[in-house]
């Protein structure tokens, strides 16, 4: 199956959980439906329910889709404009929050897949820190927290989910242990701050594992196995260094030395570029060697069910933050607005990662496809219940010529919007 098909399935998937919010809320307060449709225009297929009297309809243009509500009550069926606010509200909330069930929904099965970790191994200690007082040094290895073994972070950050969670067990290089008291908090990034260390970072050599889709080094010579020690006679200490030394220097002409088979060699390559967010930057096109290779610090996970629903609530609500703290940086939101183009673009990268890059791109975009409708715009969710909210306190704005005031200005926005999208994937 091609990625078009794939990625247009995945739209239509989004909008009918989107829509199915709305319609299944609107269900549970007895609300007449008159037509539920995925897609704008003129219907392509149609059938009616002939209980509830709803048409559904799948339209050509699959930019999004609508609830109809009928203006007629019938059967114990209510029209929607005599719903009390609070139930209004409901209904519209329900299509954003439908769009982070999915998101939640398909993180499972990113959560599931078997997956390496890195070891709960400590990097940096700082002086005067609980660790450093206890004689605990970089490389030594949390490997119990109470009863509870622990192999990696995520593990660890599981484990700190439960609130008996007292007593870390640290293991050293000559196998001494020590057990050190956990602080009461259950965030990590506190945990690191409170016991006064940084996790270790593994530093990744850079050898070439593989390579990635018309790289620049494999057309000009470089092969899997191939270890740069030099580029334009700097030193090369790991994988990490490399690529930011690379990611600065676009299209230029550099001079690696190598080792292969285990002799020394020069190699002249000019890198390539790639343009992300307006910003073009260098390309080498390698990939790192397996985490398989180094299992002194790589972990083989395979999650069960439930240990995969954790996570997946959890990644879903970093992601959520996330995107909202970047919806707050105005100047930064309006360059990253993709239209089309971008959207299918970054699809086809994740598309080609692996399967699971492509559910976690699904899910990143099902929790925007959330947050947009959110926005206090009217046309959308969100502006729709400012305006309920409003509207209690000052009847007035729920005037008919009110009403179609807003919704102009909310189609310029909206318009001006996809107009900033399209222009961006113009620009890249």
């Amino acid at each position: 199956m091609s990625l078009s098909v794939v990625f247009l399935l995945s739209l239509v998937l989004m909008i009918v959980f989107h829509e199915l919010g709305h319609f299944l809320v609107a269900r549970l307060f007895r609300v007449a439906i008159a037509r539920f449709s995925i897609g704008f225009g003129p219907a392509l297929l149609s059938w009616t329910s002939k209980k509830h009297l709803t048409k559904f309809t799948l339209s050509p243009i699959l930019l999004g889709g609508y609830v109809k509500f009928s203006d007629k009550s019938f059967q114990h069926h209510h029209r929607y404009e005599d719903l009390r606010r609070w139930k209004k509200i409901c209904i519209l909330l329900a299509g954003p929050f439908a769009n982070v069930i999915l998101a939640m929904f398909l993180m499972v099965f990113v959560m599931k897949m078997e997956r390496y970790e890195p070891i709960a191994a400590i990097g940096k200690v700082y002086p005067q820190s609980v660790l450093e007082k206890k004689g605990i040094t970089s490389r030594s290895q949390i490997i119990r927290c109470n009863d509870i073994s622990i192999h990696s972070w995520p593990e660890l950050e599981r484990a700190l989910d439960h609130r008996q969670a007292n007593l870390l067990v640290i293991e050293d290089s000559q196998g001494m242990r020590k057990t050190v008291e956990l602080p009461a908090t259950r965030s990590m990034d506190l945990f690191f701050k409170t016991l006064g260390f940084e996790p270790y970072i593994f530093p990744m050599p850079a050898i070439v594992g593989g390579f990635s889709k018309d790289s620049p080094a494999q057309k000009q010579g470089l092969l899997v196995g191939d270890e740069i020690k030099k580029i334009n006679e700097n030193l090369v200490q790991d994988l990490n260094q490399l690529s930011l030394w690379i990611k600065q220097n676009p299209n230029k002409t550099v001079n690696l030395e190598i080792i292969r088979h285990g002799q020394k060699q020069s190699l002249s390559i000019r890198l390539g570029e790639q343009v992300r967010n307006h910003l073009t930057y260098g390309l080498l096109g390698i990939t790192a060697l397996p985490f398989s290779d180094f299992p002194q610090w790589f972990q083989l996970n395979q999650p069960t069910w439930w240990q995969a629903i954790n996570d997946s609530f959890n990644m879903t609500w970093k992601l959520s933050l996330l995107q909202l703290h970047s919806w707050g940086q105005v100047q930064d939101v309006l360059k990253q607005v993709s239209g089309p183009v971008g959207m299918v673009r970054t699809a086809q990268e994740a598309w080609s990662m692996s399967t699971k890059a492509y559910l976690l791109f699904l899910s990143w975009l099902s929790i925007g496809v959330g947050m947009i409708n959110l926005f206090p715009i009217p046309i959308l969710d969100g502006g729709q219940c400012l305006l309920l909210l409003v509207g209690k306190f000052f009847p007035a704005i729920e005037k008919e010529k009110y009403k179609k005031f807003l919704f102009l200005i909310s189609f310029v926005l909206i318009l001006s919007l996809m107009t900033v999208g399209l222009i961006n994937d113009g620009l890249s």
